[in-house]
């Protein structure tokens, strides 16, 4: 198990991975503090590779050239419209249908007569003796 914790950590270092990293990374994974410090311990890791330093050099900002907008010459207005004006054109308020109106009405009296039949029905007996039919 110590081989196998050494090679990973020696490889994370030789990728350019902090000590710190590759220790954490194998406690992650489930190694013991005390493994993984006795890998480190037996076998002396290599130097993390220093990344090369590049001398900074400075740029000059480049200028933004400035755009000439040419100016065009529109014609003028005419002076009188040489379209004719168009009609004016006022809405019209929607007016409910007259015949729908009829048609509830209708409904709501067959309803009505519906509902009165039912209850005559209902009360034949009564109603019958009432009048003196029975």
């Amino acid at each position: 198990m110590n081989n196998e914790i050494e090679g990973g950590i020696k490889n994370a270092v030789e990728r350019g991975e902090s000590l710190e990293k590759a220790k954490q990374s194998f406690l992650n994974a489930g190694y013991s503090l005390d493994d993984i410090q006795n890998a480190i311990n037996s076998n002396p890791m290599p130097k993390q590779p220093n990344p090369p330093i590049s001398p900074q050099v400075q740029q000059k900002p480049t200028p933004i050239p400035q755009l000439k907008i040419n100016q065009t010459q529109y014609p003028s207005p005419p002076q009188q419209s040489q379209y004719a004006p168009l009609p004016s054109i006022s809405p019209t308020p929607i007016k409910p249908q007259s015949s729908s109106l009829w048609i509830i009405i209708l409904v709501v009296f067959c309803l009505l007569i519906l509902i009165g039949a039912g209850l005559a029905g209902l009360y034949w007996d009564r109603i019958s003796s009432f009048l003196g039919l029975a």
